[in-house]
């Protein structure tokens, strides 16, 4: 699978931030379950509280009963009625807190208070009213009669009380069973938290220590192999090409530099074999030239005999003609060659320009990983402060757990105060003691994880550093290597200004062979009429010789630009 640089850091970093997000939602999610378990507690101990609490009371009730029917003392008919009366109060307290299922239970045992109260206070509690007094008046046959009626009543609402304890205790073990199931869910949760907390811990570490070692490794090579093989070309070893095989940014870069590459050394191979021709051409045109002028010379002498010497004249004209047809045909293919050798240095130029762009795109594809990175570490900071903020929620919920040992010491400090009838509601209060112990210690053991959950973000944060400075750095190289491009181009530009200049030089050449040809021809011409135009051959020898003096010239002139093209290339190895 062939990706882009920018793709494939953005894919490491995508794993990265999906296993931290995996890690925090994971730590969301049992908190959550905690809180609903800890919230669930909380209700099934105010439920637990209140049942034993209505069952005190209840049992005080019963106490005031009995109190009322040994001793006949109102007293005994008001407390029963106050105390009869909070049982009830607090059972539609606890209807209200009741789960669901439970309600039609808490309805029937007030249904049953309700019944007990009643028959207490309208049948039970009159007759032993009535059975005092009559204690009181000497009535013993009265006495006698009103006690059997009290103890009938008092067998008949027996069954009825008994009813509503075993209702009262089945509630308290309910409720005690319902809080130890969700103080096991709570413990269960946060075992199941530290395992996968502890895995997707070691997966990201595993990760992104590998994308720490592999992704800046794939980065860097690429570029420092570029960037030494334009070093190369800059110093003008075009023998070995780039080897990088790949399809991102580093690969095309490479590909446009091995390009530009075999341009350059097809160009400099080119300019070479044109510098040489050009020297051979430049050597032959100055000994034609000077041919030219020895022949000059003699038309010159031999005018005072132009009868004797007419037919060596012709025969030196016709010399010279050919030597300048010669001259002309050799800087006709000098002028090719500068055209060809011009036009590879524009494709080469060309090619130089497209290296650049090139470079400029794999700068501006570095800032946009750059930014991606940077990006990558606000999230990584965002969720930084949400376990921040789950850490708040552990120590509220240490806090509920603490505030219900608190209250679970004052329910055994009253059942203390209770007496023989508060003993198992001590018994009670000193397990729900012990469960919020249990609570606060599961809360810290959940503090201690979200730090460590706080630790790991904080190394995958140094990481993101890490990355985004190996960034900086590539991008550093990129330009480097941009600089490298532009120095290329410019001794491109200076190789195409002189050979711009040598075909100039060239095609001027060019002209004058061509003039000087068409001044042979005259010559020739003249010379047939050499009899009687032997002024007119006079000047023309003479313009003929000023002519093959400035072609000499320019011929030397040409030598040296050819000398200077040969060293100018010959600091590049092909």
């Amino acid at each position: 699978m062939n990706l882009t640089v920018g793709k494939k850091i953005s894919l490491g970093f995508a794993i990265m931030l999906a296993l931290v997000l995996l890690l925090s939602g994971s730590a969301y999610y049992s908190n959550q379950s905690s809180s609903s378990h800890l919230d669930e507690m909380t209700i099934s101990n105010e439920r637990l509280i209140l049942i034993l609490t209505i069952k005190a009371e209840y049992h005080g009730a019963v106490a005031d009963v009995r109190g009322y029917m040994t001793y006949g003392d109102p007293k005994y008919r008001t407390q029963y009625e106050q105390k009869i009366a909070t049982v009830l109060a607090m059972e539609d307290t606890l209807h209200e807190l009741a789960l669901v299922e439970r309600k039609e239970k808490v309805a029937q045992l007030k249904s049953a208070t309700t019944n007990w109260r009643s028959g207490v206070l309208n049948e039970l509690m009159p007759s032993v009213y009535e059975e005092h007094a009559a204690l009181s008046r000497g009535d013993i046959e009265g006495y006698r009669a009103h006690h059997d009626r009290s103890q009938t009543i008092a067998k008949r609402l027996v069954p009825e009380a008994t009813q509503i304890m075993a209702s009262l205790d089945e509630l308290v073990q309910f409720n005690q069973d319902l809080f130890n199931q969700s103080m096991t869910s709570t413990k269960t949760d946060a075992n199941r938290m530290e395992t996968i907390s502890i895995i997707l811990a070691l997966v990201a570490v595993i990760v992104g220590g590998a994308s720490f070692y592999l992704f800046p490794r794939m980065i860097r090579r690429p570029i420092e192999q570029m960037v030494a093989g334009a070093d190369k070309f800059a110093a003008g070893d075009l023998r070995a090409a780039i080897d990088i095989h790949s399809d991102d940014e580093f690969g095309q870069l490479a590909t446009a530099m091995n390009r530009m590459q075999s341009n350059l050394k097809e160009l400099i191979g080119k300019i070479k074999t044109s510098s040489a021709d050009l020297a051979e051409s430049s050597s032959q045109l100055s000994d034609a030239a000077e041919q030219s002028a020895q022949a000059s010379t003699q038309v010159a002498e031999a005018i005072t005999s132009v009868a004797e010497g007419n037919n060596a004249q012709l025969q030196a004209m016709t010399e010279t003609a050919s030597v300048m047809e010669q001259i002309s045909a050799r800087t006709d293919k000098a002028v090719s060659i500068s055209q060809e050798v011009s036009a590879l240095t524009g494709e080469t130029s060309q090619a130089a320009i497209e290296g650049r762009r090139a470079i400029d795109a794999a700068t501006t594809q570095m800032n946009r990983i750059e930014a991606t990175v940077t990006g990558l570490a606000r999230v990584i900071a965002n969720l930084d402060e949400r376990s921040q903020a789950i850490g708040q929620i552990v120590d509220l919920i240490a806090g509920i757990a603490g505030q219900t040992n608190l209250l679970a010491l004052n329910a055994a400090i009253e059942a203390a105060r209770a007496g023989e009838q508060g003993r198992g509601f001590a018994v009670v209060a000193e397990e729900v003691r012990k469960l919020a112990e249990q609570s606060q210690d599961s809360a810290s053991q959940i503090a201690v994880l979200i730090e460590e959950i706080r630790r790991e973000i904080d190394a995958a944060v140094k990481s993101m550093n890490d990355g985004s400075r190996e960034v900086t750095e590539g991008a550093q190289v990129v330009h480097r290597a941009g600089e490298a491009f532009m120095t290329i181009s410019d001794r491109i530009v200076l190789v195409a200004a002189q050979v711009k200049e040598i075909t100039a030089a060239v095609e001027q050449l060019a002209a004058g062979s061509k003039q000087v040809a068409a001044m042979m021809q005259k010559a020739d011409a003249i010379s047939k009429e050499i009899a009687g135009q032997s002024q007119s051959v006079s000047a023309a020898t003479e313009e003929q010789s000023a002519s093959m003096e400035q072609i000499s010239a320019s011929s030397q002139s040409l030598l040296q630009m050819a000398e200077n093209l040969r060293k100018a290339v010959e600091r590049f190895q092909v």
